[in-house]
Protein backbone atom coordinates (compact mmCIF):
# COMPACT_ATOMS: atom_id res chain seq x y z
CA UNK A 1 0.00 0.00 0.00
CA UNK A 2 2.69 2.39 0.64
CA UNK A 3 4.86 1.56 -3.12
CA UNK A 4 1.02 2.69 -4.26
CA UNK A 5 1.12 6.28 -2.64
CA UNK A 6 4.89 6.41 -3.82
CA UNK A 7 4.20 6.29 -6.88
CA UNK A 8 1.53 8.68 -6.79
CA UNK A 9 4.33 11.36 -6.02
CA UNK A 10 3.27 11.70 -2.23
CA UNK A 11 5.49 12.90 0.96
CA UNK A 12 5.94 10.91 3.81
CA UNK A 13 3.17 13.47 5.83
CA UNK A 14 0.44 12.24 3.50
CA UNK A 15 1.37 8.86 3.13
CA UNK A 16 0.92 8.57 7.11
CA UNK A 17 -2.01 10.52 7.11
CA UNK A 18 -4.01 8.53 4.68
CA UNK A 19 -2.96 5.11 6.44
CA UNK A 20 -3.99 6.40 9.83
CA UNK A 21 -7.29 7.56 7.52
CA UNK A 22 -7.65 4.01 7.16
CA UNK A 23 -7.25 2.71 10.82
CA UNK A 24 -3.70 1.07 10.21
CA UNK A 25 -1.50 1.58 13.63
CA UNK A 26 0.90 4.52 13.68
CA UNK A 27 3.83 2.36 14.76
CA UNK A 28 3.45 0.17 12.14
CA UNK A 29 3.20 2.48 9.35
CA UNK A 30 6.40 4.45 11.44
CA UNK A 31 8.09 0.86 10.98
CA UNK A 32 7.76 0.24 7.47
CA UNK A 33 8.37 4.23 6.36
CA UNK A 34 12.09 4.03 8.32
CA UNK A 35 13.30 1.85 5.71
CA UNK A 36 12.20 4.46 3.24
CA UNK A 37 15.40 6.32 2.63
CA UNK A 38 15.59 10.58 2.29
CA UNK A 39 16.81 9.86 -1.32
CA UNK A 40 14.17 8.42 -2.02
CA UNK A 41 11.84 11.06 -0.12
CA UNK A 42 13.56 13.90 -2.37
CA UNK A 43 13.87 12.39 -5.37
CA UNK A 44 9.62 12.11 -5.18
CA UNK A 45 9.60 15.36 -4.66
CA UNK A 46 11.89 16.90 -7.37
CA UNK A 47 10.15 14.29 -9.82
CA UNK A 48 6.29 16.24 -8.82
CA UNK A 49 7.89 19.24 -8.62
CA UNK A 50 9.19 19.01 -12.61
CA UNK A 51 5.80 17.67 -13.55
CA UNK A 52 4.23 20.60 -11.81
CA UNK A 53 6.56 23.68 -13.29
CA UNK A 54 5.66 22.19 -16.38
CA UNK A 55 1.60 22.98 -16.04
CA UNK A 56 2.81 26.30 -14.64
CA UNK A 57 3.17 28.79 -17.96
CA UNK A 58 2.61 32.68 -18.09
CA UNK A 59 3.39 33.27 -14.11
CA UNK A 60 6.40 35.34 -13.36
CA UNK A 61 9.48 33.76 -11.68
CA UNK A 62 8.41 34.43 -8.01
CA UNK A 63 5.30 33.17 -8.13
CA UNK A 64 5.64 30.04 -9.56
CA UNK A 65 7.89 29.03 -6.67
CA UNK A 66 5.80 30.04 -4.46
CA UNK A 67 3.21 27.52 -5.82
CA UNK A 68 5.19 24.70 -6.30
CA UNK A 69 6.41 24.87 -2.94
CA UNK A 70 3.09 25.62 -1.82
CA UNK A 71 1.40 22.43 -4.14
CA UNK A 72 4.99 19.93 -2.77
CA UNK A 73 3.86 21.20 1.02
CA UNK A 74 0.26 19.97 0.48
CA UNK A 75 1.13 16.62 -1.00
CA UNK A 76 3.05 15.66 2.00
CA UNK A 77 6.38 16.67 1.48
CA UNK A 78 8.40 18.38 4.35
CA UNK A 79 8.55 22.48 4.22
CA UNK A 80 12.41 22.73 4.50
CA UNK A 81 12.40 19.60 1.52
CA UNK A 82 9.78 21.57 -0.24
CA UNK A 83 12.22 24.82 -0.19
CA UNK A 84 15.52 23.12 -0.96
CA UNK A 85 13.34 21.14 -4.52
CA UNK A 86 12.42 25.02 -5.04
CA UNK A 87 15.72 26.39 -4.57
CA UNK A 88 17.25 23.70 -6.88
CA UNK A 89 15.09 23.66 -9.98
CA UNK A 90 16.31 24.63 -13.23
CA UNK A 91 13.66 27.68 -14.19
CA UNK A 92 14.72 28.95 -17.98
CA UNK A 93 13.13 31.93 -18.02
CA UNK A 94 14.88 35.07 -18.48
CA UNK A 95 14.01 38.91 -17.48
CA UNK A 96 12.67 38.89 -21.40
CA UNK A 97 9.56 36.63 -21.08
CA UNK A 98 8.85 38.14 -17.54
CA UNK A 99 8.73 41.14 -19.07
CA UNK A 100 6.54 40.31 -21.81
CA UNK A 101 4.28 38.05 -19.00
CA UNK A 102 4.44 41.23 -17.13
CA UNK A 103 3.39 43.55 -19.94
CA UNK A 104 0.20 41.50 -21.11
CA UNK A 105 -0.94 41.57 -17.46
CA UNK A 106 -0.94 44.97 -17.09
CA UNK A 107 -2.32 45.78 -20.20
CA UNK A 108 -5.58 43.20 -19.12
CA UNK A 109 -5.25 45.16 -15.75
CA UNK A 110 -5.22 49.05 -17.19
CA UNK A 111 -7.94 47.82 -19.34
CA UNK A 112 -10.14 46.64 -16.41
CA UNK A 113 -8.98 50.38 -14.22
CA UNK A 114 -9.62 52.32 -17.17
CA UNK A 115 -13.63 51.50 -16.93
CA UNK A 116 -13.71 52.61 -13.92
CA UNK A 117 -12.37 56.23 -14.43
CA UNK A 118 -9.95 56.29 -11.65
CA UNK A 119 -7.71 59.60 -11.35
CA UNK A 120 -4.22 58.58 -12.90
CA UNK A 121 -2.00 58.08 -9.95
CA UNK A 122 -4.34 56.50 -7.89
CA UNK A 123 -4.42 54.13 -11.12
CA UNK A 124 -0.62 53.47 -11.29
CA UNK A 125 -0.75 53.14 -7.94
CA UNK A 126 -3.81 50.08 -7.92
CA UNK A 127 -1.81 48.65 -11.18
CA UNK A 128 1.49 48.68 -9.50
CA UNK A 129 -0.14 46.96 -5.99
CA UNK A 130 -2.01 44.15 -8.41
CA UNK A 131 1.07 43.55 -10.72
CA UNK A 132 3.30 43.32 -7.00
CA UNK A 133 0.78 40.78 -5.39
CA UNK A 134 0.64 38.59 -8.46
CA UNK A 135 4.55 38.24 -8.10
CA UNK A 136 6.31 40.45 -10.84
CA UNK A 137 9.70 42.29 -9.53
CA UNK A 138 9.37 45.81 -8.54
CA UNK A 139 12.05 46.67 -11.62
CA UNK A 140 10.23 44.58 -14.19
CA UNK A 141 6.93 46.47 -12.90
CA UNK A 142 8.21 50.25 -13.07
CA UNK A 143 9.39 49.67 -16.96
CA UNK A 144 6.17 48.35 -18.07
CA UNK A 145 4.17 51.32 -16.20
CA UNK A 146 6.25 53.52 -18.12
CA UNK A 147 6.46 52.12 -20.96
CA UNK A 148 2.21 52.10 -20.78
CA UNK A 149 2.25 55.41 -19.83
CA UNK A 150 4.71 56.83 -23.12
CA UNK A 151 2.36 54.72 -24.89
CA UNK A 152 -0.72 56.78 -23.93
CA UNK A 153 0.74 60.13 -24.16
CA UNK A 154 2.15 59.35 -28.01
Amino acid sequence: MIMNFQSLLVGQNKIIKSLRDKGIPYEMILKVLSEETRQNEYDRALMFAEKTKSSLHDMPLLAKKSKIRTRLISRGFEPPLATEIVNQLDYDMDETEEFIICQNEAAKLKERLDRKQLDPYKARQTLLRQLVNKGFRFETIQQVIDGLEEDERD
